[in-house]
């Protein structure tokens, strides 16, 4: 038995391991372990020899898929759409913001349905809707309706920050929309709104109450920085006593944003972040997802940027991330390298910006 080229071997806080980086997958190693495991890098080695070792360690090889050739696929899964650069409030290091926002005029429908067209086309699975504020939008049910029925989109999100969240509006997105994530910043009516700057927690409530009843999942979304990760814990228990998910986003901003540069958390922040979520999820804590925070160790060789995930902005312009919003990573300056499909590139600089083909 002989790994396939996606294995690799490395050492965490002196633990030998190896990890399959096309799905993630990580075993810890003794010493003998990870003898054995050397030498199928180069070299067919026994079961019985592997079995020799440890009985479990066979085991989790297979399981992980570490003897499989797993060709690469460069073809983005999920996308960001930002059908809106409008927004009704002023947050704090939010990542679509720039000049244009509450100026620009949102685009036309016609645009809005090729762009989704050509996504699906590109094979993207899910679709996040983001915005601006998507609830702005007064054609959002009809956009996701298409999404969903003619698009296909096997999931699509909503992002909002839960302050324009209607019944009769949700009633009317419910067939089409798999997951409405709102931003909240503030696990109590006491908390200081950091970002928001107004603590709008009770409204914020109510609107994924809403949610739920609209028969859509609901989901948290509370944005971590240095001023507020010691309140980690108490989000799970909002989490919980909601009956709704929750993953965080880690603030981040630019280095020239100096207004905002006391919210970065610094390394040993991110060293008690790491350690508040390892508690909390030893204590069964209520389950979040997705980056950037994770409660299993993974390996991996890049962070899905431009590769597993695009971000398409209000005016069509496409980026390798809803974070990388910035002219240095257009598709058509240095990050175009990233994506290896150059058929894909050009399905998705056509993206609103293109004019309809005759």
């Amino acid at each position: 038995m002989r790994f396939g080229k996606n294995v690799v071997e490395f050492a965490h806080q002196d633990i030998p391991m190896v990890g399959n980086l096309s799905n993630g997958y990580v075993i810890g190693l003794t010493q003998d372990g990870f003898g054995v495991c050397h030498k199928m890098f180069d070299a067919d080695v026994s079961e019985d020899e592997i079995n020799a070792v440890d009985n479990a360690l066979l085991y989790h090889l297979e399981q992980g898929g570490f003897f499989k050739e797993e060709s690469a696929d460069n073809l983005p899964k999920t996308a960001y759409f930002h059908v809106t650069q409008n927004c009704n409030l002023d947050c704090v290091g939010c990542y679509s913001f720039n000049e244009k926002r509450n100026a620009s005029v949102d685009a036309p429908y016609e645009m809005i349905v090729r762009a989704l067209d050509q996504l699906s086309s590109c094979g993207v699975k899910r679709l996040i809707i983001s915005g601006g504020e998507p609830f702005l939008r007064e054609d959002l049910p009809t956009i996701l309706e298409r999404a969903k029925k003619l698009c296909r989109f096997e999931q699509i999100d909503v992002l909002t920050n839960g302050t324009l969240v209607r019944p009769d509006i949700l009633e009317q997105i419910a067939p089409f929309v798999d997951r409405v994530s709102v931003s909240i910043d503030g696990c109590s009516e006491n908390s200081i709104a950091y970002v928001r700057k107004d603590q709008r927690f009770t409204e914020l409530l109510a609107a994924i109450e809403m949610i739920k009843e609209a028969s859509i999942r609901a989901h948290l979304l509370p944005t971590l920085h240095a001023k507020n990760y010691s309140d980690i814990e108490e989000y799970f228990d909002l989490a919980e006593q909601m009956g709704v998910t929750i993953s965080f986003s880690l603030l981040s901003v630019p280095a020239d944003d100096l207004d905002a540069q006391s919210f970065v958390p610094t390394e040993q922040d991110l060293k008690l972040i790491s350690h508040i979520v390892d508690k909390t999820s030893a204590d069964g804590k209520t389950a979040f997802e997705g980056l950037p925070l994770a409660a299993k160790l993974a390996v991996k060789s890049y962070c899905g940027a431009g590769k597993g995930i695009v971000s398409v902005s209000h005016d069509g312009q496409v980026y390798p991330c809803h974070m990388l919003h910035l002219i240095s990573f257009l598709w058509d300056h240095s990050m175009m390298r990233i994506l290896t499909k150059f058929s894909l590139v050009m399905l998705m600089k056509n993206l609103l910006i293109s004019a309809p083909k005759r």
